[in-house]
């Protein structure tokens, strides 16, 4: 698998605040747990509610997507690194949970990744809400899930700055800057299968891709 990781992760984003609205209760639950009525005003609270409850956020790969008018998110890669170990060498003979892998004779490599999330409302609050959000929420994820499928390994989320608004934002929108690093999985097997037969000219020479690479 080839991974669009700022596409996943907007994915995880929506899949958790979706079921956060569908689950009322939970919902309540979460804001009672995270915060102290003597620290977050009502009216911020509501506020916070009513961007959940009726669906508010907008997600997008680019700022161009960004408006006045709701809370969106937006995910960028900020950089996609592959590693010098492969698959193999990285699961060996034991996967990152200790359930005994055998010797994996997968294709691919270990990735590392840095994207950048960026939390846009035009509430300053409401801002540092959802950005508080958005760190749970991955943190969660990466704590919970098999991280042989979820492709989240040594995730790191960090909240950079409370960003002054830059002049290709609109008026009056803040916004907070939202690290996150991790490594993945670049498997591409399948991939490899469908294409290992098709011959390949070279300046010096016709070669075939096979199983054993690009031989001459």
């Amino acid at each position: 698998m080839f991974p669009l990781n700022e596409q996943r992760i907007l994915r995880i984003l929506k899949i958790y605040f979706d079921y956060i609205r569908s689950n009322e209760a939970v919902f309540e639950r979460i804001l009672q747990s995270m915060f102290d009525s003597d620290d977050i005003s009502t009216e911020d609270i509501e506020a916070f509610k009513d961007v959940i409850k009726n669906d508010k956020i907008k997600y997008a790969l680019s700022y161009t997507n960004v408006t006045a008018e709701f809370p969106t998110l937006v995910c960028l890669m900020d950089l996609e690194q592959q590693s010098e170990k492969s698959i193999g060498d990285f699961l060996g003979s034991n996967d990152v949970d200790g359930d005994g892998y055998e010797e994996s004779d997968a294709i691919g490599y270990l990735g590392y990744g840095i994207y950048s999330i960026n939390v846009f409302t035009k509430q300053i609050f409401l801002t540092r809400l959802l950005s508080m959000f958005v760190k749970m929420i991955l943190e969660h994820y990466f704590v919970t899930s098999d991280h042989k499928d979820a492709n989240f390994y040594e995730l790191d989320v960090q909240l950079d700055r409370f960003a002054p608004d830059a002049e290709y934002f609109p008026a009056n929108v803040f916004h907070v800057h939202i690290i996150v690093r991790f490594r993945y999985l670049e498997n591409f097997n399948t991939f490899y299968s469908l294409i290992k037969t098709i011959d390949v000219s070279a300046c010096f020479g016709k070669f075939t891709i096979n199983e054993s690479g690009i031989l001459p």
